[in-house]
């Protein structure tokens, strides 16, 4: 009946809200379903995505390293200032066409459902070596103007922007990852509660349009 269907439904969404409430206060030992379905530890995943992405802003992913890591051979002519544009798009091979020291910007595959909408996965190259001296004073040449006795106010922003040049793309990774931990935690947690195939694909075709209008 009618009122069955209903009750039937009211009950897939208690029970979803239920869980979902547990996986975002990260609680996973009062039900065996968070040990059976790794992917609705939704809270846990985000923030070790999260300690990745800082790690990787703080470590390895800016342009040129903080260091004085001249390779041998190397004078430092190397670290002129560069376009930015040209910085973010820059790759140093190995031997064998690989990026050296690559750090993949996507963690987390693609949902079959979001590959038309997230960022592609690609690598972006550890920073690079050389004299950071030298190319900061390249910088500093480049960006001076009419100032006597003081530094172009503009210049922290300017070597800013050389040293974050491939931070739109790490971070276009993350929201791109975050939004398919949560694509598939909403799918996981829709089957938990909602077993009846036909049903679940019912409820998830009300869902998937405001869905992909969110991400």
């Amino acid at each position: 009946t009618s009122a069955q269907q209903s009750q039937y439904l009211i009950e897939i969404a208690m029970d979803y809200e239920n869980l979902c409430g547990e996986a975002l206060s990260s609680n996973y030992g009062r039900t065996d379903v968070f040990d059976q379905h790794l992917t609705l530890r939704l809270a846990t995943a985000v923030v070790n995505r999260s300690e990745q992405i800082s790690d990787a802003i703080a470590t390895k992913e800016h342009t040129f390293w903080f260091e004085e890591r001249v390779e041998e051979g190397s004078d430092g002519s190397g670290a002129a200032a560069l376009p930015v544009a040209e910085i973010a798009t820059m790759a140093v091979e190995d031997g064998n066409g690989n990026l050296e020291g690559a750090v993949q910007i996507r963690t987390v595959l693609d949902h079959p459902e979001l590959e038309d909408l997230v960022f592609p996965a690609q690598k972006l190259p550890e920073p690079r070596s050389g004299s950071f001296r030298v190319w900061l004073k390249n910088v500093y040449r480049n960006s001076r103007g009419f100032e006597i006795g003081t530094q172009n106010s503009s210049l922290l922003a300017v070597t800013m922007k050389h040293q974050s040049a491939k931070w739109k793309d790490l971070a276009m990774g993350y929201i791109s990852d975050i939004i398919t931990m949560v694509h598939e935690f909403i799918v996981d947690l829709l089957h938990v509660v909602c077993p009846i195939k036909r049903v679940r694909a019912g409820i998830m075709s009300l869902l998937i349009y405001p869905l992909m209008e969110k991400y």
